[in-house]
């Protein structure tokens, strides 16, 4: 998340709109890369390729004012689809946790119940075998 922040504050600087959103696609390429999402070319295996692609976008000068209002937009849509996927992932890794945290309560639950059981049943084998020897001894 440092590094994203560094480069962000480096886009600052005097760099243009197309250079800025290219940083900005491969900041979010790496991330959703990270969380195993494919983008831009499909797949982490293709990675190379999809920093050519962004490169070779990165050397085409904006054209005009809307052409730059449409990377804004498209920056700001990427950013926010980006947040909305780490949002839902973190709330499925909390609901995990929680789930993972019930089976280990169930499994201690049911370790314990069994070790009971097997004591009980060792009591009445016991008992039977009493019973048993007491009915060969009238």
């Amino acid at each position: 998340m440092e590094a994203m922040e560094k480069s962000l504050n480096r886009l600052k600087g005097n760099n243009s709109e197309q250079q800025k959103r290219v940083a900005l696609l491969q900041m979010a390429e790496r991330g959703l890369q990270r969380v195993r999402f494919g983008f831009m070319m499909g797949s982490g295996s293709n990675e190379h390729q999809s920093h050519e692609s962004l490169a070779a976008n990165a050397a085409v000068p904006a054209s005009n004012k809307s052409n730059s209002s449409e990377c804004k937009e498209g920056v700001v849509s990427l950013a926010s689809t980006v947040e909305k996927i780490m949002k839902n992932l973190r709330l499925e890794i909390t609901q995990l946790r929680r789930s993972l945290d019930e089976s280990r309560s169930d499994n201690e639950r049911l370790q314990s119940l069994t070790a009971k059981q097997a004591k009980t049943i060792e009591e009445n084998m016991l008992y039977i075998k009493e019973l048993e020897d007491r009915e060969r001894g009238c």
